[in-house]
């Protein structure tokens, strides 16, 4: 085989091997398997929880987090049997609950001003009033267009924002 290839292949199994491992370790610990003491997170920066502390030595922020005890394969096997291993990684689409009723309000102003624009625009050409309306119509709308936008921005950063923090969990 190419070594090039045999790398490549090499690599992929290191990568699903310790996302395995980090998965069970991460089930373990919901589980409440967890061992004495705690393996601590350096940051550079503090973060807003109770948790994160200082470290003198280093120099740097820290937050405890549990570790999983040592089991063989056989015992997680039998450990997931009565409780499976739940996908909580993927955040599920009833936790958006407020992201998608502000997606919901942006779609409902931008059709409401789609919907009102044109209206506007066709009263101003049939009654014959001056053409500065229109451009008053056009304003509006990129006024409307600018909060939807705005609303969807909101949405998505928030989405993300709790995808970052499943993650990091």
């Amino acid at each position: 085989m190419n070594p090039k290839v045999e790398e490549l292949i090499s690599k992929k199994q290191e990568e699903i091997k310790s996302e395995k491992q980090k998965r069970r370790e991460n089930h373990l610990i919901r589980l409440g398997l967890t061992a004495e003491g705690t393996q601590r997170k350096y940051m550079e920066y503090y973060t807003n929880s109770p948790d994160c502390k200082w470290d003198e030595e280093k120099q740097m922020y820290y937050i405890g987090s549990a570790v999983a005890i040592d089991v063989t394969d056989e015992e997680y096997a039998e450990i997931c049997k009565y409780y499976p291993e739940e996908e909580t990684d993927v955040i599920k689409n009833e936790t958006y609950g407020a992201e998608n009723t502000l997606k919901t309000i942006a779609g409902i102003i931008l059709g409401i001003g789609i919907i009102a624009t044109f209206i506007f625009i066709i009263t101003v050409f049939v009654t014959g009033m001056p053409f500065v309306i229109v451009l008053g119509a056009i304003i509006l709308f990129l006024i409307i267009l600018g909060s939807w936008a705005i609303l969807r921005c909101f949405a998505n950063i928030s989405i993300t924002l709790k995808e970052i923090k499943a993650k990091i969990k």
